[in-house]
């Protein structure tokens, strides 16, 4: 997870006069991101995940399983010509997987089939005041997505986030 480096930044809470939560916090609206010469940002951090306390690992965390089904049929016309019917994603249902605050956020289902990294994650540190959701200090409430370190992928973690459509696929075949 990425995290805020109050090193980057100009200001606190208290310089710019808010005065709810802890007045050293960085400003996070006056923190610097330009990135360097080799790509990275001298802004941030990488952090423990603040909704499971530790370092994410590789393999901590389970995608649900996928179940898919589709259907073929075909029918002789004539001993010469046979037409075929195949219909894809009949069927998409996900379902177990890892217990996180993101999975109970956007359960498993017909279309959510994975979780990746959340770029717009806020990582506990991209607000001002006590938390994300103070108005007086935000002016506005958080988007619930970006609350969560992990989101949803659509029908499969490698479909590019676009559920799965029904398609029908004709073929007919003549034999000479």
């Amino acid at each position: 997870v990425v995290g805020l480096d109050p090193r980057s930044c100009s200001a606190n809470l208290r310089s710019i006069g808010i005065k709810s939560g802890n007045p050293l916090s960085a400003d996070y609206t006056s923190c610097g991101h330009a990135l360097t010469s080799d790509g990275s940002d001298p802004g941030t951090l990488y952090i423990p995940n603040p909704q499971t306390g530790t370092f994410d690992t590789f393999g901590q965390f389970r995608q649900p399983w996928q179940l898919n089904l589709g259907m073929q049929t075909s029918y002789d016309f004539s001993p010469r010509v046979t037409g075929r019917l195949m219909v894809t994603n009949l069927l998409n249902r996900c379902f177990g997987g890892s217990s996180a605050p993101w999975t109970a956020a956007y359960p498993p289902n017909s279309v959510i089939c994975g979780y990746v990294s959340n770029t717009f994650y806020n990582g506990g540190h991209f607000y001002n005041g006590t938390g994300p959701n103070d108005l007086a200090a935000n002016g506005v409430k958080e988007n619930p997505y970006f609350a969560q370190s992990f989101v949803p992928t659509y029908s499969d973690s490698s479909s590019g986030n676009y559920p799965l459509a029904l398609n029908f696929y004709f073929a007919l075949q003549v034999k000479l």
